[in-house]
C-alpha cells in the first residue's frame, strides 16, 4: 500500500481502518517478536509508514494553511467558470430518475449539486448528501456562484446531510452557516491526508450515517 502511494499508482486501494489494522497485526504476528527480527520501533508502531506524520501537523494548523492556499484547486476554479454544463447534466439525470431522489455527491460534485438546488427547485429531491465537500467553504468566502454570503438557502432547498472528516482538509461543516438546514456528521477514516479525501466509501461510519436516511 505504501509503495503504491509513493509511486502514485492509480490502483491504490483504501481499506477501512479496522481491516488495515488487522492486516498489519497479522503480518506482525507472522513475522515473530521484534527482538528476533531487529525491526525495533516499526513493530511497536506498525502503522508508522501509513500514519502520515504531516497529517497531524497540518491538522493543527489547518486554518492558516487553508487561508494561505485560497483560492481552491484548479478543478474547482474551472467549475466556477464552466459549471453550467455539469449542472445541466445533473439536472437531467435527476429528472430521469424515479422519485423520491436522494443525491449523493463527493467533493466538487457537492458544490455542483448545491449550486443546482439553490437555483432550481426540484421537488423530487428529498435529500442531498455531500461527502468531503467544499461548498460551505466557498459560501463562507463568498465564492459560491449560486448564493452570496449572508443569504440563506431557499425554502425549497431539500434536507442536507453533510459528512466530513477532520483528517480530510477538503471537507467543511455547514450547520453553523445554515442553521436548521444542514446536518453535519463527523467520521474518522484514520487515513492520512490526502487519502482521507477518498476514504469515505470504505468507512462503515459513512454508510451508518447514510443508510437510515434513505427513503
Amino acid at each position: 500500500m505504501f509503495d503504491c502511494q509513493q509511486h502514485d499508482h492509480h490502483g491504490f486501494i483504501f481499506p477501512n481502518p479496522e481491516l488495515r489494522d488487522q492486516l498489519v497485526k497479522s503480518l506482525s504476528d507472522a513475522l515473530g517478536k521484534e527482538e528476533d527480527l531487529g525491526l525495533g520501533d516499526w513493530i511497536q508502531k506498525p502503522l508508522s509508514l501509513l500514519a502520515g506524520p504531516a497529517t497531524a501537523l497540518v491538522r493543527n494548523k489547518r486554518g492558516a494553511i487553508t487561508e494561505a492556499n485560497t483560492p481552491t484547486p484548479g478543478d474547482i476554479i474551472l467549475y466556477q467558470s464552466r459549471g453550467q454544463k455539469i449542472r445541466d447534466f445533473i439536472q437531467k439525470t435527476i429528472e430521469y430518475a424515479e422519485p423520491p431522489v436522494v443525491i449523493l455527491a463527493h467533493s466538487l460534485g457537492g458544490i455542483a449539486c448545491v449550486d443546482l438546488l439553490v437555483t432550481q427547485p426540484m421537488a423530487q429531491v428529498t435529500l442531498l448528501i455531500t461527502v468531503g465537500s467544499q461548498a460551505p467553504f466557498l459560501y463562507e468566502i463568498n465564492a459560491l456562484s449560486s448564493l452570496e454570503f449572508g443569504q440563506p438557502l431557499p425554502d425549497f432547498f431539500p434536507e442536507w446531510l453533510n459528512i466530513y472528516d477532520l483528517r480530510d482538509f477538503l471537507s467543511y461543516i455547514g450547520a453553523t452557516l445554515f442553521p436548521n438546514k444542514v446536518q453535519d456528521v463527523l467520521v474518522d477514516s484514520k487515513q492520512p491526508f490526502p487519502q482521507a479525501h477518498s476514504a469515505y466509501w470504505t468507512n462503515p461510519a459513512t454508510w451508518k450515517a447514510i443508510i437510515p436516511r434513505l427513503p
